[in-house]
């Protein structure tokens, strides 16, 4: 299954709405458009439509929110299915990013 990714601009939040699978197989689809967005101060990644994340996905995932928190861009992933939020909570990225970023749904 592919990833739909739709970019959203309001005023100074971008927004990247998700549907599919974040895998290897679409990470680096992920990661080019997290890389082209330019000119906000959030960033908002909605996960409600995601149905599966593997180790590479969640991996780029936790890559992009890195890369944004250290160049002072407040980070939200929002809607998150409760069995994805647990894998990412036992791994984990709620714990050291917290859980203003990783939002379940």
């Amino acid at each position: 299954m592919p990833l739909k990714i739709e970019v959203r601009q309001f005023a100074k939040t971008r927004s990247l709405i998700l549907a599919g699978v974040l895998d290897y197989s679409t990470t680096r689809d992920f990661e080019n458009s997290t890389r082209q967005l330019e000119g906000f101060n959030k960033l908002v990644i909605d996960f409600k439509e995601i149905r599966f994340i593997d180790s590479t996905g969640i991996y780029s995932l936790a890559q992009a929110v890195t890369r944004y928190q250290e160049k002072g861009i407040a980070v939200e992933v929002q809607n998150i299915s409760k069995p994805i939020y647990e894998i990412l909570d036992i791994l984990g990225l709620v714990s050291t990013f917290g859980s203003k970023v990783f939002i379940q749904s």
